[in-house]
């Protein structure tokens, strides 16, 4: 797996606070173009637009469903989270919905 930010500092922010979206994807390299396997966007809606990683053509919304608004709260105690299939007793057996506005959540590590 080779990880590859969007610039060469700084590249995981919070948004705006006019809804500029943040957003992380995983993408598959492997065939002709880019393809989001998986993504999530926080703070407002966030798509990759033409973006290029490793000669492959990468397109396609981060947001499942609907935008989350949610935003980080800039305290390392407490962060945003994205509800999965994990059953143990700290995600309590949350489901991924596919809808970043209902799955997007606050979490106290």
């Amino acid at each position: 797996m080779t990880v590859v930010s969007a610039g060469a500092t700084s590249f995981l922010q919070n948004g705006g606070a006019n809804g500029d979206g943040d957003g992380v994807m995983i993408v598959d390299t492997t065939g002709a173009i880019g393809v989001i396997v998986d993504a999530i966007a926080y703070n407002g809606a966030v798509a990759a637009n033409g973006i290029t990683i490793f000669g492959k053509t990468v397109s396609g919304s981060l947001v499942e469903g609907t935008p989350s608004t949610r935003r980080d709260s800039d305290v390392s105690a407490r962060a945003l989270c994205r509800r999965h299939n994990d059953t143990s007793a700290r995600f309590e057996g949350a489901q991924d919905t596919g809808d970043h506005a209902a799955d997007v959540i606050s979490c106290e590590f």
